[in-house]
């Protein structure tokens, strides 16, 4: 069975204690309409102190970007709206509708089901370029001694400036070419998994600690639909689309069904896999099926010390060799652990605080996946 993967690497630095300011979408937006004509540091700043307690949509987010023309204000516009992936819409955007009834609800799965089987084999195989911006809730800076006994520490902690929980830093960003290949992921290697190409900013050792994943193509969608299907999916709401409302259906899958697939490895290099119970919501036209974003969200404290992990994909249509697909086109992936305390392999105590990561994923550049031979003279 296939799996949709997490990877979470922590490194061992200092807690903080500083908070963000909680704030809805109209406060930012009005926020932001003081700010407009300030110095992009300036901005910047003030964006880096908010939290924001309803999700700002990926549009929203778009407006937002193209009234700061300034890298650092956009950047962080984009960990701001990023880190609101995983809540509701403000109520504005949620269209007035009635529930629909039982049957036509049966109907909307049964589309989206179909959907499904029929998306996935009918993808070409392609190439795409996967570009993420890799955020910490830390500012960080490298370590001289890329490992620690037993532990993996590439990082080390800035002392001046704190571990902010529910603020987030851009600490990399990397560029890589993923193959797609029979509906699957597949590294330069040939092997599944989604780790290929090079990264293109040098700054691979900065990647060891972080969050990573992979299956956001064809894996994610025949795993979550056919995890919820065999435990618990039902009706949550409507939701503004680009060309009509949404079908937001919920689902929760308990351990015993999940084929989610989350590693922590806290200590040494070894991979601990777990399939933890999760839950999350499926957008769906209901008119076809077409599943247009999705969110995964591990349960609560699934390994005894407070570690959360969630992914949400968006989908929208992409010419791939002259024809229209519809394919990932930006992700979020977040995680958050609570502080626990470890070993090293001489019987020390290590300290692990309290840390939180977060991935923006966007997919470009798609191209056909031709395979070429030539003779050599």
């Amino acid at each position: 069975m296939r799996k949709i993967v997490f990877l979470l690497l922590l490194a061992g630095l200092t807690p903080g204690a500083l908070a963000a300011k909680r704030v809805n979408v109209q406060q930012v937006e009005e926020l932001l309409a003081q700010e407009r004509g300030q110095p992009d540091a300036k901005a910047a700043k003030m964006l880096a102190g908010l939290e924001l307690t309803e999700r700002a949509s990926s549009a929203r987010l778009a407006r937002w970007q193209e009234s700061f023309p300034g890298s650092e204000t956009r950047t962080a516009l984009l960990a701001l709206a990023d880190a609101s992936a995983f809540l509701h819409l403000p109520a504005s955007e949620i269209p007035a509708l009635a529930a629909p009834d039982a049957a036509t609800q049966k109907q909307i799965v049964s589309r989206m089901v179909e959907y499904v089987k029929t998306t996935v084999p009918r993808l070409p195989d392609f190439l795409a370029k996967r570009t993420t911006i890799h955020f910490d809730d830390q500012q960080q800076r490298r370590t001289r001694h890329g490992r620690h006994k037993g532990f993996l520490q590439p990082l080390i902690a800035d002392p001046e400036t704190p571990s902010t929980p529910g603020l987030f830093h851009a600490v990399s960003s990397t560029a890589v070419v993923v193959t797609e290949r029979h509906g699957w992921e597949v590294a330069a290697d040939g092997s599944g998994g989604g780790k290929s190409g090079d990264e293109t900013d040098g700054q691979s050792d900065l990647l060891t600690a972080g969050l990573t994943t992979s299956g956001e193509f064809g894996p994610i969608l025949a795993v979550v639909v056919g995890d919820a299907l065999h435990s618990r999916i039902f009706w949550s709401h409507w939701e503004k689309g680009a060309s009509g409302p949404l079908a937001v259906l919920g689902y929760a899958v308990p351990a015993e069904n999940s084929h989610e697939s989350v590693s922590l490895t806290p200590l040494g290099d070894e991979v601990e896999p777990q399939s933890p119970a999760y839950h999350g919501e499926i957008a769906v036209d209901p008119e076809d099926g077409t599943i247009l974003r999705l969110t995964v969200e591990s349960d609560t404290d699934w390994l005894g010390r407070g570690f959360q992990s969630g992914i949400a994909v968006e989908y929208g249509s992409v010419t791939i060799g002259g024809r229209p697909y519809i394919c990932p086109v930006r992700g979020v992936a977040l995680s958050r652990a609570a502080g626990f305390h470890g070993v090293d392999s001489a019987g020390a105590r290590i300290d692990f605080p309290a840390r939180e990561f977060l991935n923006d994923v966007t997919f470009t550049d798609f191209h056909l996946f031709r395979a070429e031979m030539r003779v050599l003279p």
